[in-house]
């Protein structure tokens, strides 16, 4: 019984690799458009 407790309160596994994902998700999908947003903003590609 014990055993089946912390099972359900511990995160699975899937999850953890989830949230390690998404900040290479989000760099790979705004990298190629950094100098479209810079433009539409009117600053510099490093402002962006």
């Amino acid at each position: 019984m014990m055993d089946s407790l912390l099972n359900r309160s511990r995160p699975g596994i899937g999850l953890l690799a989830i949230l390690l994902a998404l900040p290479q998700l989000s760099e790979t999908i705004y990298t190629p458009v950094l100098p479209v947003i810079a433009q539409g903003f009117g600053v510099s590609e490093s402002m962006a």
